[in-house]
């Protein structure tokens, strides 16, 4: 049970490092969509991978201390991915750097305060 906690506390840790990262990436790929630049893809790809794990990490905590993180619903986030993968499907280079910045990063920012006990 030690371990649990421990596990869990770690894997909290972590999330609080790594959200704002995301968050800052959300931002960083609105502005270069916004400015025409073509280097958010890399950026981009990053993200994913960062957001698959904040969800793969919270599904492990819920896993093993149900009450831990319950506030958190991944839910949303799926929806908010789907959502974002029919705007780069429809090539709509409008739609997809406001759902970062307007539907994403809100979402890990509130994610980031849960996580932080706020």
């Amino acid at each position: 049970m030690e371990n649990t906690k421990q596990l869990v506390s770690e894997t909290k840790e972590s999330l609080q490092g790594y959200l704002p990262k995301l968050i800052h990436a959300c931002e960083d790929i609105a502005s270069q969509l916004q400015s025409s630049q073509d280097s958010w893809v890399p950026l981009f790809n990053a993200l994913l991978e960062g957001v698959q794990w904040v969800m793969n990490a919270v599904t492990g905590i819920q896993s093993v201390q149900s009450e831990e993180l319950s506030q958190l619903k991944l839910t949303r986030l799926q929806e908010v991915l789907v959502e974002v993968q029919e705007a780069l499907t429809n090539q709509d280079m409008v739609l997809f750097p406001d759902l970062l910045e307007y539907e994403l990063k809100p979402l890990l920012q509130t994610f980031l305060e849960q996580v932080e006990g706020k």
